[in-house]
């Protein structure tokens, strides 16, 4: 009996070594199932809240045939509907900006990647006390309907050739709601455009058949598309403003008292699209490098189409360095006169090389957006374009050059300078013959002096405070102030176009002053290209 209460007690004592055995390789398991499925180097529970929004996030990932519809830098928006969004300020990650799925996380960029055909997401992620983790899902979205089979598929670590895509438009050819603008996809892109897409440069391309001809619009990267009606069409003057998508969600467009406040707060841009680059600007002479302006004669002909002859040394031309002397031994482009009257550096090719890189620009992108309202910012450091500023006139040509200029010098996406006489010749052929803001018809070379609807209000006024003075969505180029424009005549002015508060001169008239002298009545206004 004792012999067999004996073999009793040892074969308990191996059960419960047995059971305890078991129970330690299970607790190691589901430690290990819980950490990051992604990243099989880095376990444990650092990264609890990253490991939530995977398992959101690749449910879509997953779907057969799920596309990217919108991305930015913290949106992303699938097809199927779920729109994924990281608020910087409360450190959340949502779904479809209702379900907080993720917290406490410092970032979360999205970035659109291409390889060999497929479409990645790229996804920059830190929790707070965790390491920065980088995630690329792979789209289920092969033409050929295969499924994957693990979620190895679907995620990957490998880096080689992927090409980084912030081009941020729908995938599916919508149309603009209530227009007949397309958002053009990225698959759809070719040449200069496509690479400007791939290297961060254009966010956006709209397309628009105007006139029986296809007609396109280039976003920039740090602008967007105005969500208001009337401000949205290549057609009726496309507006861009300066912010970020979550800054433009932050707004209530259908608010007429928030529009008013985002319209004085952001600067605001509208599209002039040029179809043929010869009407605008020509090489200087055959097999140049350098190109000149093509500046129309309004004064012969209504349409703008008639050119005025083209002299290197003399009259109307652009660009072009003026020889007189503003004083005894300082000429009027001249260091001692950016010294004196502007600011900034001068040299004798600058305006060649600004001019040349504009009009490249325009012939990759067939067009350029020109400042929707006067220049303001003049007694400041910044320029601004934005509606309410009064400090737009009684400002030096050269420092109004130097200011418009200084706006994007630091900008990897745009450029910017004081608008070329070209330029506006081109708004006043884009505007000429539309509505105004009271529906009354704009024409370039006929001022509006009518009681009640004047373009000639007789005092000076904030920007965009005359809706008689709106034509495709710009503000004040027949009245308010006269603006300077880099184009010369002979050898000691410059030209200034437009009237003012006061005269009746027309938008497309031509004036000149010397550039170091200024008025209570002359301003300017600002253009900007794509690099």
């Amino acid at each position: 009996m004792k012999s067999q209460r004996g073999i009793t007690l040892a074969s308990l004592a191996i059960y419960v070594v047995l059971i305890f055995t078991v129970l330690a390789i299970l607790a190691a398991i589901t430690s290990n199932m819980q950490s990051g499925v992604i990243d099989s180097e880095k376990k444990g529970t650092g990264f609890t809240e990253i490991n939530k929004f995977n398992i959101y996030f690749l449910k879509d990932v997953k779907k057969q045939q799920n596309r990217i519809q919108t991305i930015t830098l913290n949106d992303i928006l699938f097809t199927s509907g779920n729109r994924y969004t990281y608020n910087s300020e409360k450190k959340n990650i949502y779904l479809n900006n209702q379900i907080k799925i993720a917290e406490n996380i410092e970032t979360c960029e999205f970035t659109r990647l291409v390889q060999n055909e497929k479409t990645i997401i790229r996804v920059i992620i830190k929790q707070k006390d965790s390491p920065e983790k980088t995630i690329d899902y792979v789209l289920n979205n092969d033409p050929d309907n295969s499924i994957y089979e693990n979620e190895e598929d679907y995620t990957r670590t490998e880096r080689e050739d992927i090409t980084p895509v912030t081009y941020a438009k729908r995938e599916d050819l919508p149309q603009l709601e209530g227009t007949n603008v397309s958002l053009v996809a990225y698959e759809d892109l070719t040449g200069d455009i496509k690479s400007a897409a791939d290297s961060g440069i254009v966010s956006a391309v709209l397309n628009e058949t105007i006139d029986e001809n296809d007609t396109i619009a280039i976003v920039p990267t740090g602008f967007i598309i105005s969500p208001l009606t009337g401000e949205d069409t290549i057609s009726g003057g496309l507006v861009i403003y300066e912010m970020t998508e979550t800054q433009k969600n932050a707004i209530d467009w259908t608010d007429p008292s928030e529009v008013s406040t985002a319209q004085s707060t952001y600067n605001q841009f509208v599209w002039i699209p040029v179809a043929t680059l010869s009407q605008m600007a020509v090489p200087v002479e055959q097999n140049s490098s350098n190109y000149r302006g093509v500046l129309s004669d309004w004064n012969s002909d209504g349409t703008g189409a008639t050119a005025y002859s083209y002299n290197a040394n003399s009259g109307k031309r652009e660009p072009a360095n003026l020889t007189d002397e503003v004083e005894t031994g300082v000429a009027y482009d001249s260091q001692g006169a950016f010294t004196e009257y502007g600011g900034g550096t001068y040299t004798n090719t600058m305006y060649q090389t600004e001019f040349n890189e504009m009009v490249e620009s325009v012939g990759k992108y067939k067009g350029f957006y020109v400042g929707r309202y006067e220049t303001g910012g003049f007694t400041g450091s910044t320029v601004l374009i934005k509606a309410g500023k009064s400090d737009i006139n009684s400002v030096y040509w050269y420092k109004a050059y130097q200011m418009q200029k200084n706006y994007a010098s630091e900008n990897t996406v745009i450029g910017s300078s004081m608008i070329w006489g070209c330029q506006w010749d081109a708004v006043m052929k884009f505007v000429n013959g539309k509505e105004d803001g009271a529906q009354n018809t704009f024409n370039v070379k006929i001022a509006r002096t009518t009681e009640g609807s004047t373009r000639h209000t007789g005092s000076r006024a904030a920007t965009g405070n005359n809706i008689n003075d709106k034509v495709q969505n710009i503000y004040d180029l027949e009245g308010n102030v006269r603006e300077w424009t880099m184009e010369a005549v002979d050898t000691s002015d410059r030209v200034y176009r437009g009237g003012n508060y006061s005269n009746s001169n027309f938008a497309a008239v031509r004036s000149n002053y010397y550039p170091a002298d200024s008025s209570s009545s002359i301003g300017s206004r600002i253009a900007i290209y794509i690099k």
